[in-house]
């Protein structure tokens, strides 16, 4: 099989040189025409965020969307799981999510909660523990970050950011 030829040093430089010039052309020709390119606060946020604590706990959440609009329904889902070698004594909810900074954005629901609390126990080196909240979302158009804690004890918090439109 033959591979495609290379091009000598110098034309690779002027090719890269010419790449650069069409990006810079394009750029200030769509500026002239009101455009305007994308720029890293155009991203979404991270829809996976996650926080390590302490002895191989690691606690994963991840955000069923990050761009919503009022009356959305957000769905975060907690993954508390031991990366460690040995097992760990913790508490942990199991019903919902404790979400802080999230009023601003959060409209009053209508479901019902369990009257549980949490579970103590230990998680075994490769376990994890899963737990979910639902947040309907009632907020003004912004950008909001807010913290969630699935472990109570060792306690760790996650933050997220959203997107209201």
């Amino acid at each position: 099989m033959r591979s495609a030829p290379t091009l000598p040093r110098s034309r690779r430089l002027i090719a890269a040189s010419t790449l650069a010039l069409l990006a810079a052309a394009a750029l200030a020709l769509l500026a002239a025409c009101g455009g305007s390119a994308p720029t890293a606060s155009d991203a979404p946020p991270a829809r996976i965020v996650r926080a390590d604590g302490p002895a191989g706990l690691v606690n994963t959440m991840e955000l069923s969307a990050t761009r919503l609009s009022r009356g959305d329904v957000l769905t975060i889902t907690s993954t508390v799981e031991n990366r460690g070698a040995a097992a760990v004594a913790l508490e942990s909810y199991i019903c919902g999510l404790e979400v802080r900074d999230a009023e601003t954005f959060r409209a009053p629901d209508e479901w019902a909660r369990c009257a549980g609390y949490s579970q103590g126990g230990e998680i075994a080196p490769g376990a994890t523990r899963v737990e979910s909240e639902r947040i309907l979302v009632g907020g003004s158009p912004g950008t909001y970050t807010f913290r969630v804690r699935h472990l109570i004890d060792p306690a760790v918090w996650v933050t997220a950011t959203v997107e209201v439109r």
